[in-house]
């Protein structure tokens, strides 16, 4: 009995202990298998072919210099298809047509017209600036008109005037190195080097874009002709408004949009000394609105001093304090106006501006309609001809 149960005990320890010797066995000769392999693709597949490398795109090195950038009126078409609300207009400013974004009285009681001038760089329907804007006021009696101007003109990059380094050969010591440091790998590597050398000489050119919908070479404009579009579409809207009725108007500028709107009430509005005249006769612009105003426009190193010609029309000068620019900015207007005996100037300063509304307002659109309604009353023009 004894030798049947060791005999049955051994058959156990033999049975266990098999598989684990033939598993590692397995891995062993699969290892042994895969090394071989290996070794012999390298043998046969010594020379690597063209069509398994990847050849990099080179680009032409005698691509023309030329300014690529998009059509102005194709943008603007962009921004038409992409308006959610609102009435896109275009006008025409006697040369080409512009976009403008209109938004009439929703209230039923009319008491004027916003138009609004973008910043540099915005489109007329900004997010945190100029939607606002749109979706408020006209609840409460004031239409808004908002117009695509020209971004201002900037110095360009300045052409190179040092010539151009070249890398010098090696000299005949680093190539003697060089040898007998690959003596070893000469022959080896002759085949593979004949064959990129043949690949880069297949290797295409990259052309520039041709296609003239969404890139065509501009002619550069200069600073005098870019503000003489931009004051002709700010004529061409106050034409627009005056057909609609509209005689109670209030720009509101951002940015260099400011300055441009100030130069048109400069010449538009005739300075009378006589105290009784002005009395009757009514102001083409009775209100202004700047907000982050610069006091130079590029490529003019002059500060612009002409904020307050007129010392009736009452301004709120609005300004981000997130930028030192636009309080040392704020702080020469505040000076100005005090100087020139400005009737009503309210400065406003503003820490951040949020992309969530309340009421479809946000601060800057509140304190607008605020400084609206309590300086800048509606007016009825007796005898008003009406374009429908």
């Amino acid at each position: 009995m004894n030798k049947i149960l060791s005999l049955t005990y051994l058959l156990l320890l033999t049975s266990m202990f098999l598989p684990a010797s033939s598993w590692a066995q397995d891995i062993n000769n699969a290892a042994s298998a895969k090394d071989s392999e290996e070794s012999q693709q390298g043998d046969t597949d010594g020379e690597p072919s063209i069509k398994e490398k990847k050849v990099p795109i080179r680009l032409s090195s005698k691509l023309p210099r030329t300014t690529i950038a998009l059509n102005q009126k194709r943008k603007m078409q962009l921004l038409e298809n992409n308006l959610t609300n609102g009435a896109p207009t275009w006008l025409s400013d006697g040369e080409e047509e512009f976009l403008t974004i209109w938004h009439e009285d929703r209230s039923g009681n009319a008491q004027g017209a916003l138009l609004i001038l973008h910043a540099e760089g915005e489109h007329p329907s900004w997010p945190r600036t100029t939607q606002p804007l749109h979706d408020s006021l006209p609840e409460y009696g004031w239409a808004t008109l908002a117009i695509h101007l020209p971004n201002p003109a900037y110095e360009g990059i300045p052409e190179r005037t040092l010539s151009v380094k070249t890398i010098p050969p090696k000299k005949s010591r680093d190539i003697d190195n060089s040898s007998d440091d690959n003596s070893d790998n000469e022959s080896g590597d002759e085949e593979p080097k004949a064959n990129e050398q043949k690949a880069e000489e297949n290797t295409p050119t990259v052309e520039p874009p041709t296609n003239g919908t969404l890139a065509e070479r501009k002619p550069i404009r200069t600073h005098q002709e870019i503000e003489a579009i931009a004051e002709n579409r700010l004529t061409a809207a106050l034409k627009f408004l005056h057909d609609k009725g509209q005689f109670n108007i209030v720009l509101m500028g951002n940015g260099v949009g400011a300055i441009r709107g100030h130069k048109l009430m400069k010449s538009i509005i005739p300075i009378i000394d006589d105290e009784k005249l002005k009395k009757k006769i009514e102001k083409p612009i009775r209100g202004s609105i700047i907000f982050n105003a610069k006091n130079t426009l590029p490529k003019e190193k002059e500060i612009y001093k002409d904020w307050f010609f007129d010392p009736d029309i009452p301004i709120l000068d609005i300004y981000m304090d997130t930028d030192i620019r636009n309080i040392k900015d704020a702080k020469k207007r505040k000076a100005l106006a005090k100087r020139q005996k400005v009737i009503i100037h309210k400065q406003l300063k503003l820490s951040n501006l949020s992309y969530e509304t309340s009421w479809k307002e946000n601060q800057l659109s509140r304190r607008i309609r605020s400084f609206l309604v309590t300086n800048v009353q509606g007016i009825e023009v007796e005898n008003a001809k009406v374009k429908k």
